[in-house]
């Protein structure tokens, strides 16, 4: 199974910026944030490699980003 190679960065406005390496037959990702078991976004059928979360999310806070890459037939790629 390919890896995504996930990459975050801490922008100064707040916002985290994800980005990922392509994986070959995908055909969409879902993009997923989550902080504590409560969902802060759930972002599917998005096909670019990166992706730029809202501003502001609290400081001090951990976060976890999960990014799935799925293929036509909508099984999962990677994740």
């Amino acid at each position: 199974m390919s890896q995504l190679n996930i990459q975050a960065v801490i922008n100064d406005d707040g916002s985290v910026s994800i980005s990922w390496s392509p994986i070959p037959k995908t055909v969409k990702y879902d993009v997923r944030m989550y902080s504590d078991k409560i969902w802060v976004f759930s972002e599917k059928n998005f096909t670019a490699t990166s992706y730029r979360t809202a501003k502001n999310l609290e400081a001090g806070q951990v976060y976890y980003i999960a990014v799935t890459s799925v293929a036509a037939n909508n099984s999962s790629l990677a994740s």
